[in-house]
């Protein structure tokens, strides 16, 4: 892609994005939920010297059918190009569903979502 990257999640793939991205001059806006496995990411981020993450703690909040990222919109790009959606975990109530309803303004009509564990039914929603 050629814009900003939004993933939902972090690990392993944040800092692949982050170095892929830092190449080419794009910013990552990673959203994580968990505070310790948020600092670790960031410890790695920082380690490998990757700044092109702008990595997240966000708690996850209740939007009435689901729960989602309390995403920082005034902070976040207005129009993302890749999405990278391995988050929140499968137990977290409507499992990826609220990428769409949270962020819908944020995914342009040629945004690339590519969706880790498609084939749950929460995850099959969250993609229709």
């Amino acid at each position: 892609c050629s814009g900003a990257i939004l993933e939902c999640g972090s690990g392993l793939t944040t800092l692949l994005l982050g170095i892929v991205a830092q190449s080419r001059c794009l910013p990552v806006w990673t959203l994580e939920h968990m505070p310790v496995w948020a600092e670790r990411v960031q410890a790695a981020l920082d380690h490998f010297r990757i700044a092109a993450v702008n990595l997240r703690c966000e708690p996850l909040q209740d939007y009435g059918a689901f729960d989602w990222y309390s995403a920082p919109s005034e902070a976040i790009p207005g129009q993302f190009e890749l999405v990278v959606c391995d988050g929140p975990p499968a137990s977290t109530r409507g499992g990826r569903y609220g990428l769409g309803e949270v962020m819908r303004k944020r995914l342009g009509e040629a945004c690339t979502i590519l969706l880790d564990d498609a084939d749950r039914a929460d995850e099959r929603s969250a993609a229709s």
